[in-house]
């Protein structure tokens, strides 16, 4: 029998279909009174939170958030956010004594006991960009659709299951998987009747790692405008030929072939 040949769309989750800055601002602060004594407050200041909401476009990996919110604390510049982000990762790590994945469970933690403590107030935490999660439950019905992030899995899935959105335990690739967008975009195109692939991204730097990799060069790429993207991020993806600028009322309206 004949293979049916399936369209593939994969999508980015915070940024593409979930807001979720202000929850990464407000665990990186519980799990950052883990780590420094001096945090006594168990939520951050108003105007960390707001800081760090004009940092979140530098975030790539969650556990990075607990970083970001030392910086934020410690007054740093942007150009420190945009430029030297993992050194300062490394930097604050070496001073506790910890590595990356001590990093992670720590983050993870936090959220953990927030969500044990008031489920219902960390999922109010997030908001769902208008539509998205309709079009995606839409979507299902006649394409293959894969959530791909750097968040843990139990998270972005309880997430999107208090949205009506189910997916297979192999529909979803997050954090513990423990690879690059690009490695799983590559598995997926070379799947059996895969026609076309089609990822959906609102951090530029993913996108340009994704154009670099020759055996890429048919996905097709969309550039979340709506996401957490810095304006010369939508000049860069404007002027980029092989990447579509979307805006919300776009979302999944695929290129044709």
């Amino acid at each position: 029998m004949a293979t049916v040949a399936s369209v593939i769309v994969a999508l980015d989750f915070d940024g593409v279909l979930c807001d979720s800055a202000r929850e990464t601002a407000f665990s990186a602060w519980r799990a950052g009174r883990e780590l420094w004594p001096e945090w006594t407050t168990t939520e951050p200041p108003p105007e960390y939170v707001a800081r760090f909401l004009q940092v979140r476009p530098w975030l790539e990996t969650g556990h990075q958030a607990v970083t970001m919110m030392r910086m934020v604390a410690d007054g740093l510049a942007d150009a420190e956010f945009a430029d030297h982000l993992e050194e300062h990762c490394r930097e604050y790590q070496a001073q506790l004594g910890c590595g990356r994945e001590d990093m992670v469970t720590c983050f993870g933690r936090a959220r953990d006991e927030w969500i044990r403590r008031d489920l219902a107030g960390w999922l109010g935490s997030h908001d769902f960009y208008p539509g998205v999660t309709a079009a995606v439950r839409r979507a299902r019905e006649l394409l293959d659709v894969y959530v791909l992030t750097t968040k843990q899995e139990r998270f972005a899935r309880a997430l999107l299951e208090s949205q009506g959105v189910y997916l297979p335990e192999d529909r979803l690739y997050g954090l513990e998987r423990g690879r690059s967008k690009e490695d799983i975009l590559e598995e997926l195109g070379r799947g059996e009747g895969c026609s076309e692939v089609h990822f959906v991204e609102d951090r530029a730097e993913t996108l340009r790692r994704v154009l670099a990799v020759p055996a890429l060069s048919a996905v097709r790429l969309y550039y979340a405008a709506w996401g957490y993207g810095t304006p010369a991020d939508l000049v860069w993806a404007q002027a980029e030929p092989r990447v579509r600028v979307w805006g919300l009322a776009e979302f999944l309206e695929l290129d044709a072939p």
